[in-house]
């Protein structure tokens, strides 16, 4: 893709899903020579191996592209402190294992591709890169707000905290500590790809343009109170 990008008159690419060393490396490559290539990988590439195959449930963590050998996980963290990767995102498919996944253990290709996680992106990201310094705050911000804000044409409404922009906040209370299982999450799903996993730090309060909307993980905004907001076109 970055070759094709580059013979279609030097056209910008977004890499979405980057999940190993290899390709980093050849983004490197193309962003060393100036060329418009942007990055994005996803918490479970930067948190869960293949070794999640061998459980008994496997079938949980089939997504696309699949998982990697965890020594994939260090080269993408050290793509995130170098500002190789751009953007830490997820897509969200809630298929429910025992009545989508699970039925087709012993066939994958019958299996629901994908996983959920929109609701842990930010405390993962938080709890692992943050609290254990291989991020800093800005690096955070950066990742999950400012660069995907740009990139998408959102910005100066969101991604920032400028003087007509959205307000729009997540605090975090970096003393709290939550063990995520499968009930964790708001979600319509009955798993959690990181059950298990523990958070140092935890969203505690969310703003929506000024108003609160979540409240120690209960919901206290207004339905329908959303806004449609129009993207801008794409310029560097």
């Amino acid at each position: 893709m970055i070759n094709l990008a580059k013979m279609a008159d030097d056209a910008p690419l977004y890499i979405v899903h980057l999940s190993n060393g290899l390709g980093l490396e050849y983004a490197r490559l193309a962003i060393n020579q100036q060329q418009k290539v942007w990055v994005e990988t996803c918490p479970q590439y930067l948190l869960l191996d293949d070794s999640y195959y061998q459980r008994e449930d496997g079938e949980k963590f089939i997504l696309s592209p699949p998982l990697r050998a965890s020594a994939e996980l260090n080269k993408l963290w050290q793509g995130l402190s170098d500002g190789s990767i751009d953007v830490v995102a997820t897509d969200h498919c809630s298929f429910t294992w025992r009545e989508q996944k699970q039925p087709h253990h012993n066939d994958f290709t019958r299996c629901p591709n994908g996983i959920p996680g929109v609701e842990l992106r930010m405390p993962l990201l938080f709890s692992e890169g943050v609290m254990k310094g291989r991020l800093s705050l800005s690096q955070f911000v950066s990742l999950t707000s400012y660069q995907p804000a740009k990139l998408f044409g959102l910005y100066p409404q969101k991604g920032c905290l400028e003087l007509g922009a959205d307000a729009d906040l997540v605090i975090f209370d970096p003393q709290q500590s939550v063990s995520i299982n499968d009930d964790t999450t708001h979600d319509a799903c009955d798993y959690s790809p990181y059950s298990g996993l523990s958070c140092q730090g935890w969203p505690v309060m969310t703003f929506s343009r000024g108003a609160l909307v979540s409240l120690n993980g209960q919901f206290t905004g207004q339905e329908g109170a959303g806004r449609f907001i129009a993207r801008k076109p794409f310029k560097l």
